[in-house]
């Protein structure tokens, strides 16, 4: 990642620390293991993007028998976004920064073989009020 976004604490996020108890890193709660990381969650969340995304390439890379690590990582980032957002969807083109240390644990179980990623994007559109 090289960008301003690179350096991120969980910990610089309110609502992430809420999350962490007595643990200094949201990676390592039990939560984020069953949420983010495990694959029984992650098929239903793909299944229920699957049935709302209107975007035809988007669902064809959702629907693929073998899916793609980096249409996992997205998954990933999608369902902790929604997770630490108090589960409220931003809405479309809202882009928000997710922790290194999130970034990190998900492109380790979704290797890329080339070890190439795309790093964060700014969006034009800004968070709702």
């Amino acid at each position: 990642m090289s960008n301003d976004f690179k350096c991120m604490c969980c910990s610089e996020f309110g609502n992430i620390k809420q999350l962490l108890d007595s643990k200094k890193c949201v990676t390592v709660t039990t939560s984020f293991e069953k949420i983010i990381l495990d694959e029984e969650i992650l098929n239903i969340t793909r299944q229920q993007m699957i049935m709302k995304t209107k975007n035809k390439l988007k669902k064809k890379q959702l629907s693929a028998l073998e899916v793609l690590n980096k249409t996992w990582k997205y998954i990933c980032y999608v369902q902790f976004t929604h997770w630490v957002n108090s589960w409220t969807s931003l809405g479309k083109g809202i882009r928000v920064v997710i922790p290194t240390c999130v970034i990190n644990k998900i492109r380790n179980k979704y290797l890329e073989k080339d070890g190439l990623y795309m790093g964060f994007k700014k969006s034009n559109t800004h968070l709702p009020s």
